[in-house]
């Protein structure tokens, strides 16, 4: 990609153009497509050099269709070698996209480049996967991990027959689950329903109790 030209002469010239002007190139820039996303990368960067110290950031504040951390991503985009150096065919017409691309590695950018990963159709999950993120993995609930842990208690009571009974102590338990290579997690979970279980199975008991000798 070539270098979008900007006629300033801000070295020479300074204040050559007015905020305002500055504000209207930009904002006319930003209604095209991937060329004119560099063209206001570069037209940023020509505002911050000439414009007196406050003006830029007053005309990103109050006359432009986008915010400061925006302009900053504009301005990574047009600096970028890597991205200018693609035909602006091959890359995606969306300046959010552009800036993830400059998040890359050179190794990620390159084999996005020579697999065709990076082309103009790319989504977010395309770069996601060019830096090897992976998916997060939802943990379940302490509601899931309970129910799941009765269900381990009651398929282990079925095969171990009265282990799990209100003597056997809480270290024999964690044992005999440790020894069929549930993790420390797991076994903490599974003590403590089992605990709950002979609980509400003891409370049970008193209940009916009291209600036999009531009668």
């Amino acid at each position: 990609m070539t270098d979008t030209h900007v006629d300033t002469d801000a070295g020479s010239h300074p204040n050559t153009m007015s905020r305002d002007r500055w504000a209207t190139r930009i904002k006319e820039a930003w209604q095209k497509q991937v060329p004119a996303i560099f063209e206001i990368g570069v037209l940023l960067e020509s505002a911050k050099a000439e414009l007196r110290r406050g003006e830029w950031n007053a005309m990103v504040k109050n006359d432009l269709p986008f915010n400061r951390q925006t302009a900053f991503k504009l301005q990574k985009i047009a600096s970028d070698d890597r991205l200018r150096n693609v035909s602006p065919g091959k890359l995606p017409a969306h300046w959010t996209l552009l800036y993830e691309l400059t998040r890359l590695t050179d190794e990620q950018f390159e084999h996005g480049v020579a697999t065709g990963v990076i082309n103009a159709r790319m989504q977010r999950k395309d770069i996601k996967e060019l830096r090897g993120d992976q998916p997060r993995v939802r943990r379940p609930g302490l509601r899931e991990q309970l129910a799941e842990a009765q269900q381990e208690i009651e398929q282990l009571t079925r095969m171990g027959g009265n282990l799990f009974n209100a003597d056997t102590p809480a270290p024999e338990v964690a044992r005999v689950l440790v020894r069929a290579n549930f993790s420390p997690s797991k076994v903490n979970s599974i003590i403590t329903e089992w605990r709950r279980l002979l609980r509400e199975r003891e409370s049970t008991v008193e209940t009916v109790s009291r209600t036999q000798s009531a009668q």
